[in-house]
């Protein structure tokens, strides 16, 4: 066969080129398939991402008015975990735990979960400080008083403890205490018909 025969006969070239060309558009529409589902899928992990975060958020503004009520009783260091809580209708959980650090902080730690079916697909978990602030009054007086007292009218001052009428099961009275407490150097208290114990 003449060199030129072999240039025009080209049976062999139609089949290689159609199977090349089927890989590279079979490659492409793989690929365009994958980062589809890659953006679903990341796409589906925000979301359910957001709905744990929430829901620990939601755990924690529940749990700071029963931190004193789930942490009652607890000793420095030690935790109370409370039940796991469903917001309503949905697949977000929250379940809260206090921790005592000494008499009055204490770590609300909320775990947000959201969960399809049983299966937990999401989890979040955020935490705060609440600080319990009681002020210890050691009041040693019928009344407190900054200044000065005038006491006028029918008002009464006794520092004696006593039962109000009709009430029953009451504790017994404590120890008398002065009739009133004040940081007045003033010797004398004015007073117009009344009793001052």
């Amino acid at each position: 066969m003449s060199f030129q025969a072999l240039r025009r006969d080209r049976r062999g070239i139609a089949l290689p080129v159609a199977i090349f060309a089927l890989v590279v558009i079979g490659a492409l529409v793989a690929g365009v398939f994958f980062t589809a589902r890659i953006e679903v899928r990341s796409g589906e992990n925000v979301m359910s991402g957001a709905r744990a975060t929430e829901a620990a958020q939601a755990g924690l503004m529940m749990g700071v008015p029963n931190v004193l009520t789930l942490g009652a009783g607890l000793a420095d260091g030690q935790t109370a975990v409370g039940t796991k809580t469903q917001l309503g209708s949905t697949g977000g959980y929250y379940q809260d735990s206090v921790t005592r650090l000494n008499r009055y902080m204490y770590i609300l730690r909320s775990v947000g979960t959201y969960e399809v079916g049983s299966t937990v697909v999401s989890q979040r978990v955020l935490a705060m400080l609440v600080k319990r602030y009681m002020p210890d009054l050691n009041i040693n007086a019928g009344a407190t008083v900054v200044g000065t007292p005038s006491v006028k009218g029918s008002a009464v001052i006794d520092g004696n403890d006593h039962t109000p009428p009709g009430w029953t099961n009451c504790d017994p009275p404590g120890d008398a205490q002065p009739g009133i407490r004040t940081n007045s150097s003033t010797a004398s208290i004015q007073k117009e018909s009344n009793i001052v114990t």
